[in-house]
């Protein structure tokens, strides 16, 4: 599997060997694991411990998506404005975005999963800041390019992934999350993988870039319950589903 892009630590401190290995020759997508955790049996994943996780302490903004009516609250952190929730927008006659276990609850909480074309609306790769790719965001917003993403890591400072984490809905359990301190308020709403296995809901939080790193594999980033203070840097099968946030134009 690919090495992570560490953005603020080495491979060599990464702490996830059940999941991840530092070799070079696939991808580092997390191997996909069925959390039990956040599964109540029935198809469902309970949403209770992560039901208001924004922090009250914080001023949102707010977008409403001409397409479906939906509303998202906003943020700006450095230089940029960004959805401070994950898309759910239903592409129409698509099976390529998805509710995680394909239950609805699972996008009123986490959004929705879509692959690295459907993400990108079949758009050519950016690796441009801004990207000047809208893929599947509304009107008057855009998918973020590696560089993007890598300039909101780099505005939030040190323990990133702490900062941008939910207080709550993290962990075995629903344990704790973060400390939440620009809104971003990032929930682990798992992946799917290419042969459509679901893994890893109240663990892991992953989202696509617009730049690709050849025919087969993407970029993008995530962070993990396991390792609180990062963000990290991936290579990631096109063909996996992932989350999306979008910055405004």
């Amino acid at each position: 599997m690919k090495t992570p892009r560490f953005l603020v630590a080495a491979c060599v401190s990464l702490a996830l060997a059940f999941t991840f290995s530092c070799s070079s020759d696939s991808s580092d997508d997390p191997v996909p694991v069925l959390s039990s955790s956040s599964d109540d049996g029935d198809g469902s994943s309970s949403s209770s411990a992560v039901s208001d996780h924004f922090n009250p302490n914080i001023t949102y903004g707010s977008l409403t998506d001409s397409r479906d009516q939906k509303n998202y609250r906003t943020i700006v952190i450095g230089t940029q404005t960004l959805m401070a929730e994950n898309l759910n927008y239903d592409v129409p006659d698509n099976e390529t975005d998805v509710c995680y276990l394909n239950n609805a609850s699972n996008c009123e909480t986490y959004g929705r999963l879509y692959n690295w074309a459907t993400a990108m609306a079949n758009s050519a790769s950016s690796s441009a800041n801004p990207s000047g790719v809208q893929g599947v965001c509304p009107d008057g917003w855009h998918l973020p390019s590696d560089a993007e993403w890598a300039a909101l890591i780099t505005a939030v400072g040190t323990t990133p992934g702490y900062k941008l984490k939910a207080t709550s809905g993290w962990g075995v359990g629903g344990g704790s999350g973060g400390s939440d301190d620009f809104g971003f308020s990032a929930l682990p709403g798992g992946g799917r993988s290419f042969d459509g296995s679901f893994y890893r809901v109240g663990e892991i939080s992953q989202w696509w870039s617009s730049t690709e790193r050849d025919s087969g594999y993407a970029y993008g980033w995530y962070m993990d319950w396991q390792d609180n203070n990062k963000v990290f840097g991936s290579n990631a099968y096109k063909a996996y589903l992932k989350s999306v946030r979008c910055l405004q134009d």
